[in-house]
């Protein structure tokens, strides 16, 4: 008060204070009089991922569709860790994403401890486990859960006694009954570590915890790294986990897009030999929340160099036996990724004509996966708009193939050449369902850049 009485007392200054505080606690008061009415108190909230999106431009980032999401996600709309990845935009395009998740972490660790002690650290530890975790009321009996499964770690009182004072250093953030651990890089930095000689404790509480807080323990451990982590996915997949084939998949639905973040080539593998497997009745009986989840887990790996091709034959097999309408439907997925410039499908122009070609004018494949091929041809040359998948999990998205105009524009001619071959089909069916759709391609490619070629 003193200071404020110093500084607007003389006139022409401004005195800029930052004050942690935690959620719903009032402002600071300076009454009715003159000190009152100079000062005025903003409450700075994170910024939401329009404004980090916008700063990171700003800050001349660039760091492409693939690696902005994940840095956006990761970061919460802290600004000081949003610059820091704009800094390091550079080497985190050649590989260093991990590296500087692990270094923030590592600086904000050092920081509770150096600040707040071993004791708040531990709270931290365990209350990073899920994102977030119920503290109060009936949900902190995730909070016990996670006690007890770790075993040797503070008590549920020592944790609680520990998030009000980290909560106003901006450590914890709390809504409702949840409270979580920001940023994430140090979350996912903390979870690691809490982990670390405990394997057996993610796979304990993921049989034993409710089905929203499974989802929110299996969105934590897609993003660690550690002897630990890679050994509950060992055991998800192994030859008695839920995971060891697509079968036994579908009936833990909600294990399929982590586990496709987690490990993505056991992940695609997995998936394109059990439907690769399935006649089209059985596929075509893959419904509801399994199909949706099975789909998400799909986009997941077309947007990563090493499973896309596996990723676009098993939505290819999914979209023949297609039982959805919607935006996000394997037809509507699979045929999105025939768009050059499909900013998340990781697989180069030239290879996704081959396939193309292969489901459309190849032999062995069914009537419906060819219309499924022309429909894709076609929505490859549309303008509509495109469903973008945001995921991820510890290493970040693959952007597309860079490609120049003259390359889209062949893309576009080959796709019109892939349906004119198919209206030349001796098979009427096939013949017919090109010949419909043709006017509309080749109209689109007129306006796509190369009218000549359409006339």
């Amino acid at each position: 008060d003193r200071l404020l009485d110093e500084v607007l007392g003389n006139g022409g200054m401004k005195l800029i204070v930052t004050l942690p505080t935690s959620e719903g606690e009032p402002a600071p008061s300076y009454g009715q009089g003159t000190l009152g009415a100079l000062v005025r108190n903003l409450r700075l909230e994170p910024l939401d991922d329009e404004d980090s999106r916008r700063l990171l431009g700003e800050a001349g980032s660039r760091l492409g569709s693939g690696l902005e999401p994940w840095v956006v996600e990761h970061a919460r709309g802290i600004p000081g860790v949003l610059l820091a990845a704009a800094a390091a935009g550079p080497d985190l395009k050649r590989g260093g994403a991990v590296p500087f998740a692990e270094k923030v972490g590592k600086a904000f660790e050092s920081r509770v401890h150096r600040e707040f002690g071993r004791d708040a650290l531990e709270a931290l530890e365990v209350v990073s486990l899920l994102s977030p975790t119920g503290v109060r009321g009936r949900a902190k009996l995730e909070l016990e859960a996670l006690v007890g499964a770790l075993g040797d770690g503070p008590t549920v009182h020592a944790v609680l006694r520990a998030l009000d004072g980290l909560e106003e250093a901006g450590l914890v953030r709390s809504e409702g009954d949840y409270a979580e651990v920001i940023p994430e890089y140090l979350a996912n930095h903390l979870a690691a570590a809490t982990l670390k000689g405990r394997g057996g404790a993610p796979r304990s509480l993921l049989d034993t915890l409710g089905d929203s807080t499974r989802g929110r323990l299996l969105d934590r451990m897609k993003d660690l790294g550690g002897e630990e982590a890679a050994g509950f996915w060992d055991g998800l997949f192994g030859a008695d986990g839920p995971l060891a084939n697509l079968s036994s998949a579908l009936n833990k639905p909600h294990l399929l897009a982590p586990a496709a973040a987690a490990s993505p080539e056991r992940a695609a593998t997995m998936i394109e030999g059990g439907l690769s497997g399935m006649g089209r009745e059985q596929r075509l009986a893959i419904g509801g929340v399994a199909r949706r989840r099975l789909v998400n887990a799909l986009q997941e790996l077309l947007a990563r160099e090493r499973t896309a091709e596996a990723a676009l034959r098993s939505l290819m097999l999914l979209a023949e036996a297609d039982n959805e309408t919607h935006g996000s439907s394997a037809s509507r997925v699979f045929s999105e990724g025939f768009h050059p410039v499909h900013p998340l499908v990781a697989v180069s122009l030239p290879r996704r004509l081959r396939l193309l070609r292969e489901v459309m004018l190849g032999e062995g494949h069914s009537l419906e996966a060819r219309g499924v091929a022309i429909g894709a041809a076609a929505a490859g040359l549309s303008m509509r708009g495109i469903v973008l998948h945001q995921g991820g999990g510890r290493e970040p998205l693959d952007a597309r193939p860079r490609i120049t105009y003259a390359e889209a524009w062949d893309h576009f001619e080959g796709l019109v050449d892939l349906l004119f071959e198919a209206a030349r089909s001796e098979e009427e069916i096939l013949a017919g369902e090109a010949c419909e759709v043709l006017p509309g391609a080749v109209a689109d490619l007129a306006l796509q850049g190369r009218p000549e070629e359409a006339v």
